[in-house]
């Protein structure tokens, strides 16, 4: 692992937390589910690794490719952007837009190459052993007289 990634990747890798209105027992804020404890900065990434653009762009992004299920707001947005930055994973830019606003482009670094091909093993992996806890097999399995009694 390259000494610019380890330092993001146990935040990017972090388990989903399991949300009180996930289980009943709140109501959501909002209709879309929020991004999983740590997951936004990958996320960045790989769209920023994509193509260079500015923040609100990012969020609309986010919202398109995952079909609107997923929204970030600028009190999440930025603060991931400014921690990637920091880490060296994306560089930024003021350039002048067309109708003459000044935007802040984001474009990804080779260390951010770097953390972003290790993110993404890191996830699958992660996410695909998760995944075998929740298989309909295994379900079925602890349903039927496999299951384990504790005394």
């Amino acid at each position: 692992m390259s000494r610019g990634s380890s330092e993001i990747l146990p935040r990017m890798l972090a388990l989903p937390c399991i949300h009180r209105y996930a289980m009943g027992m709140a109501t959501a804020p909002s209709s879309r589910p929020s991004f999983p404890s740590g997951s936004l900065d990958l996320v960045l990434l790989s769209l920023i690794a994509r193509q260079a653009t500015h923040g609100y762009r990012l969020a609309r992004l986010v919202e398109e490719v995952s079909d609107g299920r997923l929204a970030v707001e600028e009190g999440s947005l930025y603060p991931s952007l400014q921690r990637l930055k920091k880490r060296k994973l994306v560089e930024a830019e003021w350039q002048k837009q067309e109708n003459g606003r000044e935007v802040r482009i984001y474009s990804i670094t080779p260390a951010g190459k770097v953390a972003l091909r290790e993110g993404v093993q890191e996830w699958t992996s992660v996410t695909g052993a998760i995944a075998k806890f929740l298989n309909t097999k295994l379900a079925d399995k602890i349903e039927g007289s496999n299951r384990v009694r504790f005394a």
